[in-house]
């Protein structure tokens, strides 16, 4: 039997006045498997420098499709030019195929995390993206998943190139532009797999007023556990 969630939900509705925002990693956070690494490493550099290359060469191999890039077209840009690639030979609808099955775990993955980002949204809450990979790619990768699109507008998918802050941390600079992003929040949580290499200096977090959800490193991203302990969190308002 499902666990009852209403009590949460109801402590969520009364905090609707309140401008409550969920800043979330890409890779390995709302994906399963490196995006950008697959892509701009292995793919353009045709090289299984991740373990997470084997199982997209593989697919690409299922396919008969060549499992590297056939031209770099920009080098200083590789995930661009290894999506463009990519995409001419396997269609978009092979990317579709690839992105939703190999990067975000299938359909009933997909289907469970718009579910809850659709019960927050009616508490209010408010999502962002923000990446140390690019963010175009990612606004690009998530037309595959029309499922989540309304709520990461393009707004409100940044990456790290576009933060304004001098700061070594990554993870920092991810809480300093979620803060930009929504600088009226009450509210606001950082969930990324890479805190836990990366950890933002307590200064940064209490400057910006930014809470963290540590996922584990490069790992499998939120599944219905962490969902729930970010509800938890954001209770806690």
């Amino acid at each position: 039997m499902p666990a009852d969630r209403r009590a949460l939900r109801q402590q969520l509705a009364k905090r609707r006045e309140k401008q409550l925002l969920v800043g979330f990693d890409f890779d390995c956070t709302l994906t399963v498997r490196h995006f950008y690494k697959v892509f701009a490493w292995c793919y353009a550099q045709r090289s299984a420098m991740h373990p997470h290359c084997e199982v997209f060469f593989q697919w690409c191999r299922d396919k008969k499709l060549e499992p590297g890039i056939t031209d770099l077209s920009d080098p200083s840009d590789p995930m661009v030019s290894a999506l463009d690639d990519f995409s001419k030979h396997a269609g978009e609808e092979g990317f579709r195929e690839v992105f939703r099955e190999l990067f975000l775990g299938g359909a009933e993955r997909i289907t469970m995390v718009a579910e809850w980002l659709r019960r927050m949204q009616q508490c209010g809450v408010e999502f962002a993206i923000v990446t140390a990979g690019t963010s175009t790619a990612v606004l690009r990768a998530l037309l595959a998943a029309p499922e989540w699109m309304p709520f990461f507008p393009s707004d409100r998918i940044w990456d790290t190139q576009q933060g304004r802050h001098t700061i070594r941390s990554i993870a920092a600079m991810k809480a300093l532009m979620l803060r930009d992003i929504c600088p009226r929040a009450q509210r606001i949580l950082l969930v990324d797999d890479s805190l836990g290499k990366d950890p933002p200096p307590k200064w940064v977090l209490d400057g910006c007023q930014v809470g963290i959800v540590e996922l584990p490193y490069e790992g499998p991203g939120v599944d219905k556990v962490l969902l729930e302990t970010i509800e938890r969190e954001l209770i806690q308002s």
